[in-house]
């Protein structure tokens, strides 16, 4: 149990790093958007389920789903954050 937290907290910082970087940029550059706030909501509550779920019976198919979930959750803020931009 213990080395599956450990990885997994390694493994939380790999995407999260992007994250932080376009969170700080809609804030900086005071960025308001509804789609950004509910993907960065979203993204923190899949990664939550994703620990949870890594952690616990670590059913790759859930796992992937879950990171798929998040992955398109920072894509939409990244998009949405470029087109902000424009």
């Amino acid at each position: 149990m213990h080395y599956k937290a450990t990885r997994f907290f390694n493994n939380l910082f790999e995407i999260s790093v992007f994250y932080y970087v376009v969170c700080t940029l809609y804030i900086f550059l005071e960025v308001e958007s509804t789609l950004a706030l509910v993907s960065a909501w979203l993204f923190v509550v899949s990664r939550i389920f994703q620990a949870v779920v890594h952690i616990t019976y670590n059913k790759a198919p859930y796992r992937m789903l879950v990171f798929a979930i998040s992955i398109l959750c920072e894509l939409f803020l990244w998009v949405g954050f470029i087109v902000s931009l424009s």
